[in-house]
């Protein structure tokens, strides 16, 4: 599978998605209904990473399909930070943001999985 999704910690705070170099929007919507489901059946908040690091584009029809990520979005979904993104993966980021700008407001990118991680626990530890 070109797209897979595991709670990245024993706590079940943060789910990490991991993209292969190529990937569908099948892989990807599936990956993001299983990801909903583990969160959703979780009672505190939870944090994702989507790990980019191996991937260079995104398929043809991502941008229109946005809308509908944005609408299943679960509740207890809180910051979504995205590692290794290219220039391009940046600029379709921004693009993203215009079109389904609630799914971007907590949308923070990193260049490193540890990036990430410490972006998460500064983010968690400023709300507190």
């Amino acid at each position: 599978m070109s797209v897979q999704v595991s709670w990245y910690d024993d706590e079940h705070t943060i789910l990490y998605y991991k993209f292969d170099e190529t990937w569908g929007l099948d892989e990807m919507f599936a990956a993001l209904n299983r990801g909903q489901k583990m969160v959703m059946a979780e009672d505190h908040i939870v944090d994702s990473i989507f790990d980019l690091t191996n991937s260079s584009t995104v398929p043809q029809q991502m941008l229109s399909s946005v809308r509908s990520v944005e609408r299943s979005t679960p509740k207890n979904l809180r910051y979504t930070v995205a590692v290794g993104m290219n220039s391009l993966l940046k600029f379709l980021a921004g693009m993203v943001g215009k079109a389904a700008p609630l799914l971007m407001k907590n949308f923070k990118t990193a260049n490193t999985l540890d990036e990430a991680l410490v972006l998460i626990r500064e983010l968690r530890n400023a709300e507190n």
